[in-house]
């Protein structure tokens, strides 16, 4: 039951961190102008649909199996960090 509370939890987070990209994509100056824009809006869709959904995928097999659902709480930082972010530097001009 921790780990359903946890997903559930963690899905919220995601939504609302989801929120505040879409506020930084709104109001231009609260990125550095050397960002990518369409890069960003793609990442950020990216964050939209998987975000949530493996959260909620984490909390519902906490049901069927604890470790299971640790297994894929444990993969949500490695899929946002090495798939699901850009691997292009800023320009620093």
């Amino acid at each position: 039951m921790a780990s359903f509370v946890f997903g559930v939890v963690m899905a919220l987070m995601s939504v609302t961190f989801t929120l505040i990209r879409w506020q930084a994509q709104r109001k231009t100056d609260i990125l550095p102008p050397t960002i990518d824009q369409v890069g960003f809006r793609k990442i950020t869709r990216q964050s939209v649909l998987f975000g949530p959904i493996l959260y909620g995928t984490g909390a519902v097999a906490s049901f069927l199996s604890p470790w299971l659902s640790m297994a894929i709480f444990g993969f949500i930082p490695f899929y946002f960090i090495f798939f699901n972010s850009s691997n292009q530097a800023p320009n620093p001009e």
